[in-house]
């Protein structure tokens, strides 16, 4: 988990914590390009490289 994403947020309870960290990782995870995966998000990267090795 992101220090910077749990030091932003003020969380009343465990379960807002839990709300906050799954949109987090979705969004980490579905949506935010990783240099590491040639700017591409993890998800995209499958995909790309399942298709490749496809053909």
């Amino acid at each position: 988990m992101d220090r910077m994403f749990l030091d932003a947020h003020l969380f009343e309870d465990l379960n807002q914590v839990r709300l906050y960290s799954d949109d987090f990782i979705d969004d980490n995870n579905l949506k935010r390009p990783h240099e590491s995966l040639g700017d591409l998000s993890p998800v995209n990267y499958k995909v790309q490289k399942t298709v490749c090795e496809f053909f």
